[in-house]
This record gives C-alpha cells, structure tokens and sequence, in this order.
C-alpha cells in the first residue's frame, strides 16, 4: 500500500494553514496542482469585495519539528538552486512561506529581491525575522503592494494599516538668511572661484545674480563669491512666505545647506543626486554597529569579487540616500518642511578604476 510520508504530510498542512490565512484576511488562494516551484497564487481582493487581479505566487514549507537553527528570533531555510533559478526567471513577485505546523504559525519572504544579491544566491540560504517577517493579517498589506506593478494604484484592502513615513520635521532654522551680489551665474563658476581659495562651502544658492546662504558671506569660503554689500533677512520670510517663488528658492537653499551638511563619510553624487558611503582606502567591507544588542549591524560599502579571479573586485557595493526638502502645507506656520530620513535605500554599484579602486566621486 502507498504510504503518505511525514514531508508530504506537512507540506499538505502547511498549504491547508496558508489556505486558511489567506482566506481568514478576506483574499484568495489558488493552488498550483502541477508544482514546478510554486505551491499557489495569493490573489487579492479589495474592501469592496473586487478581486483585483493582483497576485504573489508563493513556495510553501512547512515543519512538525522546528526549522533548522529556529530560535526564538528567527531562522534561516535553505532553497534549492534549481529552485532559486526559476523564481528568478519566472517574472513575476515570488514569496516564500515557511510554517512552524506545531506553534501554528508562518513567517514570509520575498525571494525575487531577495536573490538579486549574488552573495545570497550563492548561499542559497533565506533569513528569517519572527518579528519582522510574520505571515499574519498585518502583512497582506505589503504582500499586497508587491503584487501590484508600479504605476497602479494599491487596492484598499479590509482592516486598518498603519503608515510610516520616512519624513522628519524641521523643527527650526538658523534664524538669518544672508545675501549679496555676486559675479557667479551657476555653480560651477562659484566652485572655480572658491577653488583659488581652497576652501569650499556648498551651502548656497544663486539667484538673479545674488548669492543667498544661511552661512557667513563676510569670512570664510564664500567671500570670495561676494562683490556687493552683505544683507540679511529673518529666515521666516521665506520658510512662512506663500510666494511660489521664494518658496522654490527656499527648498533650494535647503537642499544645498542639507547636501553640504552631511556626515564626512558621505559623498555627493551629482549626476545620481544622492549621498552614498565612501569606500575604504583598502576595499575592505565597512560596517555599520546596530543600534540593539545582539544585532549585526549594517555593511554600507562592500567590494565583490570575480568568480573566476578572487582577487580582482568587479564592482562595489555602496548604501546611499536621497535627501529632498517637502513643503508640507498642513503644518503651522515656522513648521511647514519635512526632510526625507535617510534609510535604507537601493546600493549604488560602480566598478573600481583601473587601479583596483572603487571611485569616491
């Protein structure tokens, strides 16, 4: 007689439970009979009880005894690399479901981002979260807006989400903006001329031939730019001003002090229009310390190496963020900007020069 093997069980009740969940959030699941990789489709239905034709598809794994290395924390799950190579060709959003049959609960990841990293691809292994990663009704939400292409608009899915945003208010300025006259018609002409000096400030902007600054025009890297009289004007006038104009040119202002502000280790990348982490004199990878105990913190500059020569670096890996001033008309009056946080954000790759080196600027 055929016998039904302890896998097979908990694969069949791992799918059962996902099944249930999906259905219990008020969506629908759509088992794969023929499995080449993929167990099923989560289809999502909107408030109004439209299915939205927004799909995931999903690879189940289930355990009736603990993942391996399963603490409380988390986990790791090691894929298949035939596996791996066909979610990466399948074009579509791909999910990964890991379920702990016993505790009745699951936790996801998704595989396509996932796997773009060749580090992670030639590990074949998947990190698992408990906090972070839990398959519950709070992760529809984000399961959700993966299946959705960019450019449509998110269904409006039952229960309440929660939005964080990566905006932070600004709570105060310095309290003068100075001005005078200036020779300068751009940027680059400003840079020239302080280059004679050599001494730079990017905390500026040029309008109508006047230079406008919330540093010092009577010393410093900036003199130099000045040809007129020095003036000043209390910064409110133009964070409170409802003049189009002086509120571009405020923003403006704001973006430069900004870019010219940031920590030492960061460099501005014109052409990108990003701050990106600058790479070791050595190519070695640079890390960051988590802010919590036990954490491993953040790798912001990684070299990577060629396959077939080890010691030859083909590319570097640097974390990088955008940095843009919002005028926010909800706010009170003095409070109205909010500045992008810098987080976690898309790694720039560059090769090294023909040195070996990854290139700064």
């Amino acid at each position: 007689m055929p016998k039904r093997s302890p896998q097979q069980r908990a694969g069949f009740s791992a799918e059962a439970f996902v099944d249930k969940a999906v259905s219990d959030a008020g969506h629908v699941w759509n088992d794969t009979w023929r499995d080449f990789g993929i167990d099923g489709h989560i289809e999502f239905v909107a408030a109004d009880a439209q299915v939205s034709g927004f799909a995931v598809a999903a690879q189940v794994k289930g355990t009736a005894v603990g993942f391996a290395g399963e603490s409380p924390a988390g986990f790791r799950f090691r894929c298949e690399a035939d596996h791996i190579d066909y979610w990466l060709r399948c074009g579509r959003p791909m999910v990964l479901i890991c379920v702990n049959l016993p505790e009745q609960r699951a936790w996801w990841k998704r595989l396509d981002t996932w796997f773009a990293d060749p580090v992670r691809r030639a590990r074949r292994m998947v990190d698992f979260d408990k906090a972070a990663d839990a398959f519950d009704l709070s992760a529809f939400n984000s399961l959700a807006a993966i299946a959705v292409p960019v450019g449509e608009a998110l269904p409006r899915l039952e229960g309440s989400e929660q939005l964080v945003s990566n905006l932070l208010e600004v709570t105060g300025f310095a309290p003068q903006i100075r001005s005078a006259s200036t020779p300068c018609r751009d940027r680059a002409d400003a840079w020239e001329s302080m280059r004679s000096n050599g001494a730079f400030e990017g905390g500026f902007h040029l309008s109508g031939g006047r230079i406008h600054t919330m540093a010092t025009l009577e010393d410093g890297p900036l003199a130099v730019l000045c040809d007129g009289l020095v003036t000043s004007v209390p910064t409110a006038e133009w964070s409170d001003s409802e003049d189009e104009d002086v509120q571009r040119r405020f923003t403006a202002l704001l973006n430069f002090t900004l870019r010219s502000a940031h920590h030492d280790e960061l460099v501005w990348h014109p052409k990108k229009k990003i701050v990106y982490y600058q790479a070791s004199s050595d190519l070695s990878k640079k890390k960051v310390r988590g802010r919590y105990r036990g954490s491993k913190g953040r790798a912001f500059f990684a070299p990577y190496h060629g396959k077939d020569d080890a010691t030859k670096v083909r590319y570097c890996r640097h974390y990088a963020a955008g940095l843009y001033f919002r005028r926010w008309a909800g706010l009170p009056a003095g409070r109205r900007h909010l500045v992008q946080k810098p987080g976690r954000a898309n790694p720039v790759r560059q090769p090294p020069d023909r040195r070996g080196r990854c290139r700064n600027r």
